[in-house]
């Protein structure tokens, strides 16, 4: 499946193999671009089934949310990030949730359709 080919993706720059700050500078900066990216693609995306898209929504919740937290919270103990941190750290959490409950809903149109 196209999605959770993404959401794969995504998760493996939350991946920790160490924390040396460049890497992890290096995987945040990606983590943002991507996450992003398949944010905007996949709001566009319309699931006319109200419990299917919430469920397919709290799905992808359930697994970034809790990497997403652990990776930042590791990021913010490497003293030499964690000073700057606001420099690096694009999305708070509620920014991530926000982002994620705007999935699979279907952009309107500027004639009133859906896209």
């Amino acid at each position: 499946c196209i999605m959770r080919s993404s959401w794969n993706k995504l998760l493996g720059f939350l991946k920790v193999e160490t924390l040396a700050a460049k890497p992890m500078k290096e995987k945040l900066k990606m983590f943002n671009l991507h996450f992003e990216e398949i944010c905007r693609v996949q709001s566009q995306w319309f699931v006319f089934d109200e419990q299917l898209r919430e469920e397919l929504r709290i799905s992808v919740e359930k697994l970034l949310l809790p990497a997403y937290g652990s990776f930042i919270g590791r990021f913010q103990i490497i003293p030499e990030l964690a000073k700057n941190g606001d420099k690096y750290i694009k999305f708070g959490m509620e920014d991530i949730e926000a982002r994620l409950n705007n999935l699979f809903q279907g952009r309107i149109g500027s004639n009133g359709g859906r896209k």
